[in-house]
């Protein structure tokens, strides 16, 4: 009885080893890196202007992107069959 007993005592403390809060990599959870994921909103370049706006006709509004000076606009017709 007396060994089990010991037999038991020493499976709980051997339980503990296996507690251990360290990854992989030997950092504690205190120590882990956070990393913060920003997605950056998209820019809108091309937006119709709803302020004026008609049954023929539409406005367009444009912009650039961020270090770009020039560029160009191709507007394609589709006819309807």
């Amino acid at each position: 009885m007396k060994t089990f007993h010991i037999c038991a005592l020493l499976s709980l403390i051997s339980f503990s080893a296996f507690c251990q809060e360290i990854d992989e990599n030997g950092r504690t959870t205190a120590q882990q890196k956070v990393v913060l994921v920003v997605t950056p909103t998209p820019a809108i370049y091309l937006q119709e202007d709803v302020s004026v706006k008609s049954a023929t006709a539409f406005t367009m509004k444009f912009s650039l992107p961020e270090g770009k000076k020039a560029g160009e606009i191709i507007i394609l017709e589709f006819e309807h069959f």
